[in-house]
C-alpha cells in the first residue's frame, strides 16, 4: 500500500468520527478524529518523503502535539464548570424539577430542569409519559440520569396517607 492510499485512508476515518461526534456530540471521538486527519495530511503532503520509520515517527509526534491542542482547544471552547447539564445525579432524590422535554419510561431523551442544571430523565413504566411543563419530583437517580414521578402523584400519595393514620 503506498502512502497516498494511506494518507486517504487516514483523512476519511478522521472525517468519518468528526460526522460521529457531529450527530453524538461529547467531544469523545473528535480527538482521534483530529489525530487521524491531521496525520493524514501530513501523509499526503509529505508522500514523496515518507519512509515507514519516519512514518511513525511523525504520526508519534502529531499525535501527541494534536492531542494536546485540542484538549486545550476544547477546554477555552467550554471551560470545567460551564455546562448547565450536571454530570452527577445521584445528590437529587427528593430534588423538584419542571419537565424541559416529554419524559418517558425506558428512554432517556426527557429533560428535566432541577435547580439550575438540565437532567436526562426517564419515569417508570406505571407512570408512563409526564408531559412538557410538568412539575416532577426525583424519585431515584442512576447516574447521570434521574428517574421522576409528577409532584402531583407524590402530594396525592401523601394526603392520602394522612387520611389513612387520621382515621
Amino acid at each position: 500500500m503506498d502512502y497516498s492510499s494511506i494518507g486517504l485512508i487516514l483523512i476519511t476515518f478522521g472525517v468519518i468520527l468528526f460526522v460521529i461526534e457531529m450527530l453524538q456530540p461529547g467531544f469523545f471521538i473528535a480527538i482521534p478524529a483530529t489525530v487521524a486527519f491531521s496525520i493524514g495530511t501530513l501523509v499526503l503532503i509529505f508522500k514523496d518523503a515518507m519512509t515507514s520509520a519516519l512514518l511513525l515517527s511523525i504520526s508519534l509526534v502529531i499525535a501527541v502535539l494534536t492531542f494536546g491542542l485540542t484538549i486545550r482547544f476544547y477546554k477555552k471552547l467550554a471551560p470545567p464548570g460551564t455546562s448547565k447539564y450536571s454530570p452527577d445525579a445521584t445528590t437529587k432524590k427528593g430534588s423538584v424539577g419542571i419537565v424541559l422535554e416529554n419524559v418517558e419510561p425506558n428512554s432517556l431523551k426527557g429533560k428535566v430542569k432541577i435547580s439550575s442544571h438540565i437532567y436526562s430523565a426517564t419515569s417508570p413504566e406505571e407512570i408512563g409519559v409526564i408531559e412538557k411543563g410538568t412539575k416532577v419530583t426525583v424519585i431515584k437517580s442512576e447516574g447521570v440520569h434521574v428517574v421522576v414521578e409528577p409532584l402531583e402523584k407524590k402530594q396525592l400519595s401523601q394526603e392520602k396517607e394522612e387520611m389513612v393514620s387520621t382515621s
